[in-house]
């Protein structure tokens, strides 16, 4: 299981897909090529790890680390939305097409919708959505990494404008 982990208190909610190899072997989400990508662009565009929680969608791997089912998001979402409510974030940002889909209740793809906060209630919590590329896509692709990396730096900004209206 890896149900996530960071400050209880974050002011930024990251959720990715589910745990990969690594984070099923370490218990940590995140700790894999994605994950150190992940953290590094975080560092670049200055967001502090103090700053995160880091959670997925999914709490354990799903075999041979395929795409999450909708059984099994069903299973793990009451788990995301103790989380989301715990936290209760400034800013959550989605990793990829499933936590953007959960959260966000359509079938909006994130190609459409990278880099666009919008003020949007998640599991009960308001919150500034901002919806981003899985950094694993970043790993595949320059491109990708780099409209990562310009969509991270949002975050600081975000997070003045959601304590202005705090």
């Amino acid at each position: 299981m890896v149900f996530g982990e960071g400050n209880v208190g974050a002011q930024v909610l990251l959720i990715g897909e589910a745990p990969g190899r690594l984070e099923d072997e370490e218990g940590r989400p995140f700790v894999g090529r994605s994950g150190v990508l992940l953290r590094e662009l975080l560092a670049e565009v200055g967001v502090a790890e103090e700053q995160l929680f880091i959670t997925s969608v999914l709490k354990c791997r799903p075999p041979d680390n395929r795409d999450p089912k909708g059984d099994e998001i069903s299973a793990c979402s009451g788990w995301l939305e103790a989380q989301v409510r715990l936290v209760a974030p400034l800013v959550i940002c989605t990793l990829g097409n499933f936590a953007l889909r959960l959260v966000r209740g359509d079938r909006v793809g994130i190609s459409s919708v990278h880099g666009v906060p919008e003020t949007r209630k998640v599991f009960g919590h308001t919150a500034l959505l901002l919806p981003l590329f899985h950094p694993a896509a970043g790993l595949r692709s320059t491109q990708k990494r780099t409209l990562l990396r310009e969509d991270l730096a949002l975050i600081p900004g975000l997070l003045t404008e959601a304590r202005a209206q705090h």
